[in-house]
């Protein structure tokens, strides 16, 4: 399953989230805030301090409030920026994944514990379930 993330990214997160897609759906298991910082921490050298490793959601949108670098559901993402998600729309934050890409008002993501696997999902963009976005300084 070949990824559509553009060249502005580091062609080493294209190929840790390639890797993660793959080696996730092979073993059709991972927590989604562990996908998320297991495919960025294959590239922490590259990118040291422009995305935490985090196992709670709430603590990756502390962090990136903390830098000024998060965005509420009602931005436009661009692929390479990490998505929250609150299901129950309640304010807990309680998934995340990331946007590989955006088209026609869609944003499409990879997520770890999506139906106990790491999968591609699609959402209409200021769906009422995106909590907002974390945009790292790439």
């Amino acid at each position: 399953l070949p990824l559509s993330l553009p060249l502005s990214l580091p062609l080493s997160l294209s190929l840790s989230l390639s890797l993660l897609v793959s080696v996730g759906q092979a073993n059709e298991e991972a927590a989604c805030p562990g996908i998320a910082a297991s495919a960025l921490s294959l590239i922490n050298s590259g990118i040291f301090g422009v995305i935490p490793k985090f196992s709670l959601c709430s603590d990756g949108v502390k962090w990136f409030e903390s830098k000024g670098r998060f965005r509420d559901g009602s931005y436009t993402p661009v692929a390479g920026d990490i998505i929250f998600f609150d299901w129950g729309n309640n304010g807990t934050i309680d998934h995340v994944g990331i946007v590989e890409s955006v088209s026609g008002g869609t944003v499409n993501t990879i997520e770890g514990n999506s139906g106990d696997k790491v999968a591609r999902r699609s959402y209409r963009i200021g769906s009422s379930n995106i909590y907002g976005y974390g945009v790292p300084a790439y």
